[in-house]
């Protein structure tokens, strides 16, 4: 019966210890005002931040970051240099976010930096689903990862000024 109970008890252990760190990972709360910090972009700049969302959900996102934990892997082959069009946009900080996401992502993918690659993606998706999505209620979780939404104090815009 110790046989039997024993594995089980670990098998319960793991499981518990990541869903913890699961509910640790899924972000923070975003600012009270997010609303009211909202960026109205032409149609062609938020098609390229969906679109960059897009690819990289596809290939980090739900847990595939993992396959570029090593810098040898032909995974890092398949991330391109995204590019965000800054099309008619005048609000600064989007413009130093889409900077900030362009640089961060350019760092990973020439440093094989798999924890770069996490922030390009937090930038990108609160960009996607927060700063652009005034007019609906967000879907997804909340990085904090905008200099628009968090200002300049952000753990990820902080982590960018290290990397420069």
């Amino acid at each position: 019966m110790k046989k039997i109970l024993i594995p089980l008890a670990v098998i319960a252990i793991v499981v518990v210890a990541g869903l913890a760190l699961s509910m640790v990972n899924r972000g923070v709360e975003p600012p009270d005002d997010w609303e009211e910090r909202v960026v109205v972009v032409d149609e062609e700049v938020s098609q390229t931040v969906t679109s960059a969302h897009n690819t990289l959900n596809n290939l980090v996102g739900w847990g595939r970051i993992e396959r570029f934990k090593d810098p040898q892997a032909r995974d890092w082959n398949q991330i391109g240099v995204i590019k965000v069009s800054r099309s008619g946009i005048d609000n600064e900080s989007m413009l130093k976010d889409i900077e900030v996401f362009e640089s961060t992502l350019a760092y990973a993918i020439d440093n094989r930096d798999w924890r770069a690659l996490v922030d390009a993606h937090r930038i990108i998706h609160d960009l996607d689903l927060w700063v652009l999505r005034g007019d609906s209620e967000p879907r997804e979780d909340y990085w904090g990862a905008t200099v628009t939404l968090e200002g300049k104090d952000n753990p990820v815009y902080q982590q960018y000024i290290e990397r420069r």
